[in-house]
C-alpha cells in the first residue's frame, strides 16, 4: 500500500469511527502541529471526514474529495455555497500553517473554492389562492396578521423591512411606500436602523390593488393610538403599538399552517420569505424587466434576480416573441409610407 492510499484509508477509518460515536456528525478537529510538537493548533470545522488526520499528511486530492462528498447533519448533500465556505476556511487554515512552517508545502493552495454556489436556484412560487387562505387562517388566531401576510406577499418586502416601515413612508394615493429602514433582533433586543444593507435596498415599492385594502386596514388600525404619542408609528405594529417581533409572527404562522391542513386542498406552509416570491412572479408575468424586478425586490445586482427567478423569465419566452412580432408589425406600418406619398413629398420639395 502506497503512502497516499494509506492516508486515504486513514481518513475513511477515522470518519467511520467518528460517525459510529455520534448519530449526527457535528464537528471534527484537524491537528496542526510540527513534527517536533513545538506548535499545536486545534481548528474545529464542519468536516468530520478529515477526522484527526495530521494536516501534513493530507494532499490536494484528499481535500477535494472530502469537500465534494460533504454532507449535512441529516445526511443530505451540502449545497455549493456551503462547500465553497468550507473550502475557503481550509485554504486559510493551510496558508497559516505554511506561514508558521508547520507544514513544508501547502496542499490547499490550488483547492477549489467554486463549488456551484452560483448555480441558479429554483424557488417555490406561492399561489395566490393559497396566500389568501393563509391570510384568512392567520386572522382566525390573531386579527390583523392576515393583512401582514398580504403586504409581504404582494409588495415583496423582507420581514425586517416590513416591520420597520413608518406610517409617513406609506402613500395611499400613490400606492407606494418608501423603504429606508430595517429592523433586527438579537438576544432579545430589537433594533431599528436607518442604514440599509445595500444602497439598492433603499427604494420605492409599489403596492398592487389586491394589497391596498390590507394596507389601509393596517394604517387605520393604529390611528387612535398614534395621535397620543409615539406608539403605532409603523405600518405593522404589535399589540400595544410597539414592535411586532418575529417570534410572535412565527407562533401564529405555525398555528395557521395547522389550521389550513384541514382544507381539501391541503396545508399551506409558506414562510415570511417565501411569501415575497409572489410579488416577483407577478412582476415577471406582467412583463416587467429584470431591472424593474430587481428594484422592487431590493436586489443590489440584476444577477441575483436572474439567479433566483431566471426560470420564470424563461417560461415567458412565448409571450416575449408575440410582443416582438406585434412591435415589428406596428413599427413597420408606422414607418412604411403610403403609396403616392413619397412622390407628393418630392413634388412639394
Amino acid at each position: 500500500m502506497t503512502e497516499g492510499e494509506g492516508t486515504a484509508a486513514q481518513l475513511r477509518d477515522s470518519a467511520s469511527t467518528y460517525q459510529r460515536r455520534q448519530r449526527w456528525p457535528k464537528v471534527a478537529s484537524i491537528r496542526a502541529a510540527s513534527r517536533e510538537g513545538r506548535t499545536c493548533l486545534n481548528v474545529y470545522i464542519i468536516i468530520p471526514a478529515l477526522g484527526n488526520a495530521w494536516m501534513g499528511d493530507l494532499d490536494l486530492p484528499d481535500l477535494n474529495a472530502t469537500i465534494r462528498n460533504l454532507t449535512l447533519q441529516d445526511g443530505s448533500a451540502a449545497s455549493g455555497s456551503t462547500k465553497s465556505t468550507v473550502a475557503s476556511v481550509l485554504r486559510r487554515l493551510f496558508a497559516w500553517a505554511r506561514e508558521e512552517r508547520i507544514i513544508p508545502v501547502n496542499p490547499a493552495l490550488e483547492l477549489r473554492t467554486g463549488w456551484g454556489g452560483s448555480v441558479r436556484r429554483r424557488v417555490i412560487i406561492p399561489s395566490i389562492p393559497q396566500v389568501l387562505r393563509l391570510a384568512e387562517a392567520l386572522d382566525v388566531f390573531k386579527k390583523g396578521l392576515g393583512d401582514v401576510a398580504m403586504v409581504l406577499a404582494f409588495t415583496g418586502l423582507r420581514w425586517e423591512e416590513a416591520v420597520a416601515v413608518l406610517i409617513g413612508s406609506v402613500s395611499l394615493e400613490g400606492q407606494c411606500m418608501t423603504i429606508e429602514r430595517t429592523a433586527s433582533e438579537s438576544g432579545g433586543r430589537r433594533d431599528v436602523r436607518d442604514d440599509m444593507k445595500t444602497r439598492a435596498a433603499v427604494r420605492t415599492v409599489m403596492i398592487p390593488d389586491i394589497a391596498m385594502p390590507a394596507v389601509r386596514r393596517l394604517v387605520d388600525r393604529g390611528a387612535a393610538g398614534r395621535e397620543q404619542g409615539r406608539l403605532y408609528a409603523r405600518l405593522i405594529n404589535g399589540d400595544r403599538g410597539g414592535y411586532l417581533g418575529y417570534a410572535t409572527w412565527r407562533k401564529y404562522l405555525s398555528l395557521a399552517h395547522g389550521y389550513t391542513a384541514a382544507h381539501q386542498d391541503g396545508p399551506v406552509r409558506y414562510t415570511a420569505h417565501e411569501l415575497r416570491h409572489v410579488c416577483a412572479s407577478l412582476l415577471i408575468a406582467s412583463g416587467a424587466t429584470d431591472m424593474q424586478v430587481a428594484h422592487q425586490m431590493g436586489h443590489s445586482k440584476v444577477e441575483t434576480t436572474k439567479n433566483i427567478y431566471g426560470h420564470l423569465f424563461a417560461q415567458d419566452r412565448a409571450s416575449v416573441l408575440d410582443a416582438m412580432n406585434e412591435a415589428v408589425s406596428r413599427l413597420y406600418a408606422y414607418e412604411t409610407p403610403e403609396p403616392g406619398s413619397e412622390g407628393t413629398d418630392e413634388q412639394a420639395a
